[in-house]
Order: C-alpha cells, then structure tokens, then sequence
C-alpha cells in the first residue's frame, strides 16, 4: 500500500467512525525538524514514518500511539531508549504494547528499515520479527483494525 492509499483509507475511517480520532497525537511535525532530528541523532527513519509524522503526528491514532522522533515532546522515543538499556542499540521504537513490549524499526548503518521487529521484555528484549510486515502494515491493522 502506499501512503496516498493509506491516507485515502484513513480520511474514510474518519467519515465511519470520527470517535476514533476524537484524541490526536502532538500535531505534525515538519519536514525541517524531522530532517535536523536525523542530523542530530545520525540517523534516517523509514520513508513512511516521516510522512506519517509530518501529516497525523506522533500520539495517539486511533488505536495506537506513535512515539515522536522529537527529543522535547513527551512522547518520544528516545525516553523509552534511555529508560531501558536492555533495548538493543540496532531497534529504534516507535510504538509499544503497554505491557513493556516495543515495536520498531531494525537500524543498519544509520538507516531504519521499513520492517517491523518486536522486542518482548520478557524475552530480554531480544529482536524478533513481528507479525506487521511494514509500518503502515502495522497502523491499518493496530491503530484501524483493518483486516489483514
């Protein structure tokens, strides 16, 4: 899917159920601030995550919560990265289950792949593939209970 049909998916979501979407996250988030963030952090995320950022914002989504690449919001994932060290320095988070489990994103030299991995605290937090192929594989089925 590609982000114009996720966002086609999403603006008919909010014409079916606008109660989903009644607590928004922390507002967009520009292009500028996302590009001085990868400056800063040395790091590039995933095509669709900025795009997601940049038009619905990091927080809540429906049925989700989408941790912010910004270090000054409250929900940023670079919180949860100094919180727990146990995190592997390869695995940049951007959602939780609420249960001390991550979803994220496997970084190889700098670069986020757009492939979600799993960290189970449980497990000690090693990696381990998830059952959402792509990020916004993973916001249609979590965050809009679309089916599979």
């Amino acid at each position: 899917m590609t982000f114009e049909e996720f966002t086609k998916f999403v603006d008919a979501m909010k014409l079916k159920h606008p109660f989903w979407f009644e607590f928004q996250g922390d507002g967009p988030i520009s292009q500028q601030r996302i590009d001085a963030i990868e400056a800063e952090k040395n790091i590039l995320f995933p095509e669709n995550y900025k795009k997601f950022i940049s038009t619905y914002g990091p927080g809540d989504f429906a049925f989700t919560s989408i941790y912010s690449p910004d270090p000054l919001q409250n929900c940023s994932l670079w919180n949860d990265i100094k919180s727990y060290p146990e995190i592997p320095h390869d695995f940049i988070p951007f959602a939780d289950n609420g249960c001390g489990d991550y979803l994220g994103f496997p970084v190889t030299e700098g670069h986020c792949e757009d492939r979600v991995l799993w960290a189970d605290h449980e497990e000690g937090y090693i990696l381990a593939e998830s059952d959402y192929p792509t990020f916004l594989d993973y916001l249609l089925i979590v965050g809009l209970k679309a089916e599979e």
